[in-house]
């Protein structure tokens, strides 16, 4: 792969060069923007919603070696990356409490639970996180994560302000109605922009504390306007 970069800029393969076009293959514009400040804010984490099938091929050593797979084929696999790891079962010579045995990841899990027929087990081996790992290089699948704080930190401003400006209704009884409508129609839009923004931009809002931390602002605002109202 840095051999087709280096032949498509007609340049001599260097260290620097590779590690350049590593840099290009891994990072986000976003993750990018976050080195030019020494900052981790915006690496990409492992999408471990994607089911395992859709990202690997399991084939034990075993099967290879004595021919009982019929369904690999040695000619497809020099075209695809291949990964060689233990794990997964007792005769791979690894324990469940070796070091490459990691928790089970709740993406992981669900899948597996749809797949009875398939893997059971309680942890997820290093070879298959670096399988997701691959995965996402080749696929350019780089979730980039928006920190909690950002975000906290922004919808605590607009709770903030849209405290204020509800104190200015607190004698219009239908207003209340259509504001609160209005706000959880927007909490609800939010929800929706987020999960479009997984979709088709790779990036992860923070669901929970931001939508909490809203509520948390301008709940009182409604809670005292309903002590008004029954007095």
């Amino acid at each position: 792969m840095i051999k087709f970069i280096d032949q498509q800029r007609n340049q001599p393969l260097t260290q620097d060069l590779n590690t350049q076009a590593l840099n290009k293959l891994r990072l986000s514009p976003l993750t990018t923007f976050s080195e030019y400040f020494g900052q981790a804010w915006l690496y990409p984490i492992i999408d471990y919603s994607i089911p395992p099938n859709q990202v690997y091929q399991v084939v034990s050593a075993k099967d290879i070696i004595e021919a009982k797979n019929t369904t690999i084929n040695p000619e497809k696999l020099k075209q695809q990356v291949v990964l060689i790891g233990a794990g997964g079962y007792e005769d791979a010579g690894l324990s469940q409490s070796h070091s490459d045995n990691f928790p089970l990841p709740m993406g992981v899990a669900y899948w597996r639970l749809q797949n009875t027929s398939g893997n059971s087990l309680t942890e997820i081996t290093g070879v298959e996180i670096n399988a997701y790992m691959v995965h996402h290089l080749l696929k350019k699948h780089l979730i980039v994560p928006i920190p909690d704080l950002w975000m906290i930190g922004i919808t605590a401003l607009i709770g903030k302000g849209t405290q204020l400006v509800l104190t200015k209704f607190q004698s219009r009884k239908r207003s209340n109605i259509y504001l609160l409508t209005s706000l959880i129609s927007g909490t609800g839009a939010y929800i929706l922009a987020s999960m479009q923004l997984y979709i088709s931009a790779n990036i992860v809002l923070p669901l929970f504390l931001p939508t909490t931390i809203f509520w948390f602002y301008i709940s009182p605002n409604f809670r005292n306007k309903n002590d008004i109202y029954r007095n």
